[in-house]
């Protein structure tokens, strides 16, 4: 068997989230908003995985199958109805920008890949728009720009 590195993950970085949430010193403190807590799992458990799921299917398999497609297509499109919903009624995932809202963007940074229409999630929408204007998000996106990953090539 051919083995090759193989970049980490969303998954992987868990534990590393949520001591990020934890970290009494920080201001995404999540002891004190429980909620932080709750959609940085709903992220892990839920957005991340079926989303990542879709991306295999639809790029990664060795041949399309359409029914895993249209049914990560659909998953992810309701995941963004929960996520709509949640967001109408605060600015971020938990009331303040948190950690929560820093694990779910990467998620829907590629919603046209994802064959979601952010038009058809106006909350969802305003939320991405506001994290994609942050200067610390433009500045994470610039400095990942020098780099490229061919997902199929060994080192």
């Amino acid at each position: 068997m051919e083995y090759r590195w193989i970049p980490r993950r969303n998954a992987d970085d868990r534990p590393t989230l949520l001591a990020d949430a934890e970290r009494p010193q920080g201001r995404h403190f999540s002891r004190r908003n429980p909620e932080v807590t709750e959609w940085l799992f709903w992220q892990v458990a839920g957005l991340g995985p079926m989303a990542g799921q879709h991306h295999h299917f639809s790029r990664d398999a060795p041949q399309p199958i359409p029914y895993a497609i249209d049914r990560y297509v659909k998953e992810t499109h309701r995941l963004y109805g929960v996520l709509d919903r949640r967001l109408a009624t605060r600015e971020f995932l938990a009331g303040a920008y948190s950690i929560a809202d820093m694990a779910a963007y990467p998620w829907v940074v590629p919603h046209e890949a994802q064959g979601q229409n952010l038009s058809d999630f106006p909350h969802v929408k305003r939320w991405f728009e506001t994290i994609k204007a942050r200067p610390a998000t433009i500045r994470a996106y610039e400095l990942a720009s020098a780099f490229t990953l061919d997902r199929r090539a060994a080192p």
